[in-house]
């Protein structure tokens, strides 16, 4: 049997997140609020301060760029 796979975007995982009913799902709420009240102070939230977010978006981070000589 071969296993399903589903592919999102980012702005469905984002959606997907904020609507989970988990305890998973209201952190990673609290931290996007957290985020755009941030942004509206015009001040970047550092990653430290959203766990949550940082391990959703893993699949989303671009690959890190490679300096070649």
């Amino acid at each position: 049997m071969s296993e399903t796979e589903y592919l999102i975007n980012e702005a469905q995982m984002l959606l997907l997140t904020m609507k989970a009913d988990t305890e998973a799902g209201q952190r990673a709420r609290a931290e996007i609020i957290a985020v755009v009240k941030a942004w509206k102070r015009g001040r970047l939230l550092p990653k430290a301060e959203a766990p949550m977010l940082q391990t959703l978006y893993g699949p989303f981070d671009p690959p890190p760029l490679r300096v070649v000589d």
